[in-house]
């Protein structure tokens, strides 16, 4: 029993109750709770010492409370050694149980650290997902809110034009009209389209710092006039990129006035 303890007190798999209620020689008992003193509470093992030796009259008993005095009083930075412990008490530590107690605090950190990592990650994809919704919430409400399809635009358009200006022919309309449009509003299913699939990625772990990005530039995108050609053109490439995986087909003659 005492080199169970020992081990036990050595590697960090005991409480002070334990040892006080174990079964073994009384003086050994002592020996250990001196010996786990040292190892976790020092003032209170001094304490402890001082007590015993008030009261105790055996010699040797004594040489040995001196001695362990020493260890636990001293200032100085020194080892927990169990060999100081196993020559007083004639039991050495168990070999095999110090393998097993390793091993389950090996197990115990293993486990605790992917907890850890799960937690930090779990904390880390809550706070993206939360990031994706807010952006797709705001994209949503840009494109559904704000846009207006592009017929209406026109005819609500030309109203104005009718009531400020003389008739002229609908070419020079359209094309005044025109200047007004965003690119969201020519390309509104498309922008539609395009958004999911941004989306998807940015619930990926994996891909969701460049598709955060992606998202982002493909916003202040189709913000863009539709006169802008250079933001024109940006736009069919994405959508000529796109359009066997979305299966989009843009009817050129949608776009082909604006360039």
């Amino acid at each position: 029993m005492e080199e169970i303890l020992l081990t036990r007190i050595a590697y960090d798999n005991i409480s002070l109750e334990e040892i006080q209620n174990s079964e073994i020689d009384e003086f050994n008992k002592i020996v250990l709770t001196i010996a786990y003193y040292e190892k976790y509470n020092k003032k209170a093992g001094v304490s402890y010492i001082k007590n015993l030796k008030k009261h105790e009259t055996d010699a040797k008993k004594i040489k040995v409370l001196n001695k362990l005095f020493e260890r636990v009083s001293t200032k100085k930075m020194i080892l927990f050694d169990t060999i100081v412990y196993s020559q007083i008490i004639g039991y050495d530590i168990d070999a095999s149980l110090k393998h097993d107690i390793l091993k389950r605090k090996k197990e115990e950190q293993i486990k605790e650290k992917e907890e850890r990592d799960n937690y930090v990650l779990n904390q880390s994809v809550q706070k993206q997902e939360k990031k994706v919704e807010q952006a797709i919430n705001s994209i949503e409400n840009t494109i559904i809110q704000k846009s207006i399809p592009l017929e209406k635009k026109v005819e609500r358009t030309a109203k104005k034009v009718n009531v400020v200006q003389k008739p002229i022919k609908n070419v020079q309309k359209v094309k005044s009209i025109n200047t007004n449009l965003l690119i969201k509003d020519v390309f509104s299913h498309e922008v539609a389209e395009i958004c999911k699939v941004i989306y998807v990625q940015m619930n990926n772990v994996y891909q969701s710092k460049d598709a955060v990005k992606a998202w982002d530039n493909f916003e202040l995108l189709i913000e863009k006039p539709i006169s802008d050609k250079e933001a024109l053109k940006r736009m069919i490439k994405i959508i000529n990129k796109l359009s066997d995986t979305l299966d989009l087909r843009v009817d050129k003659k949608r776009y082909e006035k604006y360039l």
